[in-house]
């Protein structure tokens, strides 16, 4: 009864359906589920069993590309965490029956996940929360960086760090036409830390709630321009940390690269000209001073008339005016901007 219930309700409907070639966590997670009812089912349907997980091998070796090169996964931290977790599972689940991971294991990256996710870990403990990944917490101490760290991941959504014991920088470049993305290329997250207490100053608000977008008739799977996705706060340039011309949106298909900048020990640059058409060049830069201060130039080269330029980020600190700088107060500590 089981196994006609597993070929007639999980493995037949299965075919057709998005996930075969769409990528992403949700088909690691899918095909991992259809490996397990394949092999489930082998004794009493040999040639189904061979066709579902051959298919849910191919299905999830398309979606590991988003690992390459450095590990950065493309949906965020913890799409990241959940994905790679059940395609270590299916991965377990061909060496146990089969005696090889179909070389999954040795996709481009896939390795290396584990290490990008423990960088993206600041001071405070808090993931850098970007796109559609909520946040993953880790407990311990956070204070002892021996050495300044500065790292790029390339990827599908590259990001980088930099990191000492008194600071954690995170930036992130990619592009909004992604699956669970963002307009959040060239934003960042912003910690510091004195006397052991750590605190994000700059925030990534990170999703909204799929379930309340749906019922409110927002195409929320939809990436391209004109989509009602955008429209959200927590979707759209607005709530991020990154920069808007003229009150517009980001151009969907733009994609932001990250760089070291020439010269600077720990400077980087992320090249947002594509963002929007009105610039020959719009390059964003990140560097820390000998002081250990967030340094930030936006960059505009080529323009051929004025336009209104706004740099906005969402905080849960205090927000004090002091003449041209805005005081930040929070859990006793202050810093200036």
């Amino acid at each position: 009864k089981f196994e006609d219930a597993l070929m007639e309700k999980g493995l037949i409907p299965s075919d057709g359906q998005r996930f075969w070639n769409e990528g992403g966590s949700y088909a690691q997670a899918c095909a991992s589920a259809v490996a397990y009812g394949a092999l489930a089912v082998r004794k009493r349907f040999p040639e189904a069993s061979d066709k579902y997980l051959n298919k849910a091998i191919e299905s999830t070796r398309k979606a590991l590309a988003a690992y390459a090169p450095h590990g950065c996964y493309g949906e965020g931290p913890s799409y990241c965490k959940f994905a790679t977790q059940k395609t270590d599972e299916m991965i377990a689940l061909l060496k146990k029956h089969r005696g090889n991971d179909a070389c999954l294991g040795s996709s481009p990256g896939y390795a290396k996940a584990q290490e990008w996710m423990r960088s993206m870990v600041g001071l405070t403990g808090r993931v850098f929360n970007f796109a559609d990944g909520g946040e993953i917490f880790l407990t311990g101490k956070f204070s002892e960086v021996p050495e300044p760290v500065f790292k790029i991941f390339d990827g599908v959504q590259p990001t980088a760090i930099i990191k000492n014991s008194g600071l954690f920088l995170a930036v992130k470049g990619g592009k909004a036409n992604y699956s669970m993305a963002h307009m959040d290329a060239g934003s960042f997250v912003f910690e510091t830390m004195r006397n052991g207490d750590a605190v994000r100053w700059v925030e990534d608000l990170g999703p909204e709630r799929v379930r309340r977008l749906e019922h409110a008739k927002i195409d929320v799977e939809n990436y391209s321009q004109k989509s009602s996705r955008w429209s959200i706060f927590r979707h759209g340039p607005f709530s991020h940390s990154t920069f808007t011309i003229d009150g517009k949106l980001h151009d969907v298909d733009g994609f932001v690269p990250l760089s070291r900048s020439a010269g600077d020990t720990f400077g980087l640059v992320a090249d947002c000209s594509c963002l929007y058409d009105e610039f020959k060049s719009a390059k964003r830069y990140f560097s820390i001073n000998e002081k250990s201060e967030l340094l930030l130039r936006d960059v505009f080269l080529g323009q051929e008339k004025a336009y209104k330029y706004s740099f906005s980020f969402c905080t849960s600190a205090n927000v004090r005016l002091e003449g041209g700088s805005a005081v930040l107060e929070k859990n006793g500590r202050k810093i200036s901007i």
